[in-house]
């Protein structure tokens, strides 16, 4: 009996579904990358559309006064003036996202380790000649500044870096000069502001000003080499000072992650675990401006302060959705108190400890100073921290990871066991986990910078100035890039190399949307007639479209591909389930891996049709039924395809993933998953991707009589997705297409 292996059986599977089949070898592999890759990514930091921008502000003006900008600038709300050396952007769709990928880049590198943590004095710089810095990540506990002469001594490194952090304003004084020596690059050098940035005159600075909600200021004839960055505040340059962009690109590794999977333990927030903030019974509302990376619901009150600052997610209010989120919550809560005490612990966390996994009890208690969770090399580690009252985080205190510690493991409950304990984070702390309080509100102070999530069920939930995310999620844009010169960024642009054809049919035919002339014959793809119908491909698409073109009739075949019969059959591919007419399905010729445009793809003088792949005696086209679109599985209907496996002698103790039906679909809001009985109470992985290969979800479920729902989809927009279920205990995958109406 030949059995293919899983990977192949996916990568045939997907091969055949991408995009009408026309698919490109590039797009394969990429979401193969996405697919069977971990989800956690160490990479360096990546600017993305941010890259060419000189200033950049979330929320204010940029006004030069007199400088000059070497760059693009931009703001999402506000106003540009005084020129600069670059595009301007202002509230459009490339602003949008480059507030966004701000947002990510501070969660970046503001979750670095720190190497020296408030053991260096506010002030930067000395007189004669300097101080010199050795690299690492710097953290002020208070407003700093940089005088007279600082050198940052690379030590023969040329990826050294320096990030300098301040919880409050920073300053540079008159002619204060940064040295970059011994192959440090201004690329690699970050100041971090909580507050306010101010550059006084004559001063000669190199690396990026980041301020996280305050204003950035050149003084007069100030010279930075390094970009001016805000999440909300004004940009200023006055007259004679000059910015320009690093000359490289950033080396600093950081850690991104577009999911966290818990331990089955604490696997139980169902689809409250879809939001960072939520109350069950309680407003939610900020104060001051923040950055959320998640959604934000209450079942019982009113969202209010979050569209001053930015926030990559929804806001659900009173609905169906929140009240099963609600229901959810309260679950979860039961569960975790229903965990077993597994150590002992004083009310009191923090002042340097290092805590092992486990599930704790206490009174009323706190948390100040650094604690450290030592996951012990188990990334499924577990801290459950139940308090019998009131749970307080002093300001400034720091939860640090450590050993496989994943903050998607880490709960902090207050109120456990009794009516009610509120949740009270202190201003500038620096923490991860989820905090929970029972009957009580749940609340963060000035500037803290939270990985994990606010949950109440009873209370309000308050935020002010804060960072706030449940995955520091990838930078993944590019860099603003104009192929054609036409005006129009290829960001937004839907010709990027103006060859007539809109980048969706370029991408459908195999042309590259960046080169106007991909196959080198002197004419550009625009000229060229990819289906041979005698209608250059320019005719055939619309250049100003973003989807592939289907003129009228809307027959549901694009224009551009619409000629092409391969086996002259009167049936166009595009419609046509056996291309080549070899008498195998072209679903089932994308399993064995021959050519379904290629009637002998191994060339030896037979057809692939005559030929037996899984040499059971029966040829390719008696087992495959040349009038499908799927792969061939006759009677007895067993998941198995009847062209890799042998029926001869197949085994009724075969068992397959591959037989899966999904309904319904095209879906709206849920979708029902039926497998074999033979699964029943067997732990499935459901991931859901879309076109790119991008992660949209990822939970755990349990089949229960080979059925499991998926609910709480409605919030995707219309499109194709695709659906990747993988057994738990044996690592077989499916994986099938799904419509989103």
């Amino acid at each position: 009996m030949l059995l293919l292996p899983n990977m192949n059986t996916i990568i045939n599977q997907i091969k055949y579904y991408l995009i009408m089949k026309k698919i490109t070898l590039l797009s394969i592999t990429t979401i193969l990358l996405l697919l069977f890759s971990s989800i956690s990514f160490s990479q360096t930091a990546n600017l993305g559309i941010l890259s060419t921008f000189e200033s950049f502000t979330g929320a204010g003006s940029v006004a030069n006064s007199g400088g000059t900008i070497n760059g693009d600038s931009g703001t999402f709300f506000g106003s540009l003036s005084g020129g600069n050396n670059g595009d301007q952007y202002i509230g459009d769709a490339v602003t949008d996202q480059a507030r966004k990928d701000l947002m990510r880049l501070y969660i970046h590198l503001n979750d670095l380790f720190v190497d020296y943590p408030n053991t260096h004095a506010a002030a930067f710089g000395a007189i004669g000649a300097g101080e010199t810095l050795t690299p690492g990540v710097y953290s002020i506990a208070s407003a700093g500044s940089v005088g007279t002469i600082l050198n940052l001594d690379g030590g023969g490194d040329p990826d050294a870096f320096f990030v300098i952090k301040f919880a409050g304003a920073f300053t540079v004084g008159a002619n204060s000069i940064v040295n970059l020596t011994n192959g440090t690059q201004s690329c690699n050098v970050f100041y971090i502001a909580a507050g306010a940035i101010s550059v006084a005159a004559d001063a000669d600075i190199k690396g990026t000003l980041f301020s996280k909600g305050g204003a950035v200021g050149l003084a007069a004839n100030v010279i930075l080499e390094g970009r001016m960055l805000t999440t909300a505040g004004a940009i200023t340059l006055a007259g004679g000072a000059s910015a320009s962009q690093p000359p490289c690109t950033t080396a600093i590794e950081i850690f991104c992650e577009a999911a966290c999977v818990p331990a089955a333990a604490v696997d139980v927030l169902g689809s409250v675990s879809d939001f960072m903030l939520f109350s069950s019974a309680g407003n939610v509302a900020n104060t001051g401006i923040s950055g959320v990376n998640g959604n934000i619901g209450t079942n019982s009150g009113t969202i209010a302060g979050y569209t001053t600052g930015i926030h990559i997610g929804n806001e659900e209010t009173p609905s169906t959705l929140t009240a099963t989120a609600a229901a959810d919550l309260d679950n979860a809560y039961t569960a975790l108190m229903a965990l077993t005490v597994t150590g002992t612990h004083a009310a009191a966390f923090g002042a340097g400890e290092t805590l092992s996994a486990g599930v704790y009890d206490m009174a009323a208690g706190s948390l100040g100073g650094t604690i450290t969770l030592d996951g012990g090399g188990d990334s499924d580690a577990i801290f459950v921290m139940r308090f019998a009252g009131a749970f307080n985080v002093a300001s400034g205190s720091k939860v640090i990871l450590a050993n496989g510690a994943s903050r998607c493991n880490i709960f902090w409950i207050g109120g456990a066991g009794v009516v009610t304990g509120a949740v009270n984070i202190g201003a500038n702390s620096i923490v991860k986990g989820t905090f929970l309080s029972h009957g009580g509100a749940c609340n963060s102070g000035v500037n803290v910078f939270l990985a994990g999530r606010q949950f109440s069920t009873g209370g309000a939930v308050n935020t002010n100035a804060a960072i706030l995310y449940t995955n520091p999620e990838c930078v993944t844009s590019t860099p603003l890039l104009d192929t054609d010169g036409d005006g129009i960024p290829d960001f937004t642009d839907t010709d990027d190399d103006g060859d007539g054809i809109n980048d969706a049919d370029e991408a459908l035919i195999g042309t590259d949307p960046l080169l106007i002339d991909t196959d080198g014959d002197g004419n550009s793809d625009g000229v060229d007639d990819f289906d041979d119908d005698g209608i250059d491909n320019a005719t055939e698409s619309d250049e100003n479209s973003e989807i592939v073109t289907d003129t009228t009739p809307a027959d549901g075949f694009p224009d551009i591909t619409d000629g092409v019969d391969t086996d002259s059959d009167g049936t166009p591919d595009i419609t046509d389930t056996d291309d080549d007419g070899d008498g195998i399905n072209d679903a089932d010729e994308a399993l064995i891996g021959t050519d379904p445009l290629l009637f002998d793809t191994d060339g030896d003088g037979n057809s692939d049709g005559v030929d037996d792949f899984d040499n059971d005696g029966i040829d390719n086209a008696t087992e495959s039924d040349e009038n499908s679109g799927i792969v061939t599985d006759t009677t007895p209907v067993d998941g198995n395809p009847d062209i890799t496996f042998d029926n001869t002698t197949l085994s009724v103790d075969n068992y397959s993933i591959r037989n899966v039906v999904i309904h319904p679909n095209p879906f709206n809001d849920r979708i029902s998953i039926h497998l074999s009985s033979d699964f029943d109470n067997d732990s499935f992985e459901i991931k859901l991707l879309d076109l790119n290969g991008r992660v949209i979800s990822n939970n755990k479920s349990q089949s229960v009589n080979g059925l499991i729902s998926i609910e709480n989809l409605n919030n995707l927009k219309q499109g194709v997705y695709f659906i990747m279920i993988t057994n738990s205990s044996d690592g077989e995958s499916n994986v099938s297409k799904l419509i989103k109406n």
